[in-house]
């Protein structure tokens, strides 16, 4: 199905989100890296059924697509862990006030992507020393990854108030 968007379809969009796709062809991959390099934006959301190969190559020794290097899949937390949101002048947290919102603080995740940041890439939120969301220019475009997934199978963040809004401002 995703080799069907063809690059005049996709020009109709700013933005393409991948929420736990299990795998992309080499076809897709390069429309994708084509869409972004013109100014279009991408959000990778992983989950249980992504494919650490498949994206890992559109992570081309730092040059690719993908703004970190997937290296496995953390056990399940007990208890579930909680992010830390860095202060950033990002489009992406722009509209939170860091420090006085409750809700972000009330994100737990149970699971998610370990990860290894390119050089290029902002580092928005995290567990500790493991990237939550990322942030990378590509070309006249932006890819942000979210490391843990876009549903409630390893968080809670989709049952809280901000995310829907924390969604937007990355799309």
């Amino acid at each position: 199905v995703l080799d069907q968007l063809d690059s005049a379809y996709m020009a109709d969009f700013k933005s393409i989100i991948l929420v736990n796709v299990s795998s992309m062809s080499s076809f897709f991959r390069a429309r994708l890296e084509r869409f972004v390099s013109q100014g279009g934006g991408l959000l990778v959301a992983l989950g249980p059924d992504a494919s650490l190969a498949s994206y890992n190559s559109m992570f081309k020794d730092n040059e690719g697509l993908l703004p970190a290097l997937l290296t496995g899949t953390s056990p399940k937390q007990n208890p579930p862990i909680r992010p830390t949101f860095h202060t950033s002048s990002s489009a992406v947290l722009s509209s939170f006030d860091l420090s006085r919102t409750r809700v972000l603080e009330e994100t737990r995740i149970k699971r998610f992507m370990y990860s290894t940041a390119a050089s290029d890439t902002r580092i928005l939120a995290s567990f500790g020393d493991h990237p939550f969301l990322l942030q990378k220019p590509y070309g006249k475009g932006r890819v942000v990854m979210w490391t843990t997934s876009m549903n409630s199978a390893w968080t809670n963040l989709p049952l809280t108030t901000d995310y829907l809004p924390l969604v937007q401002n990355i799309v």
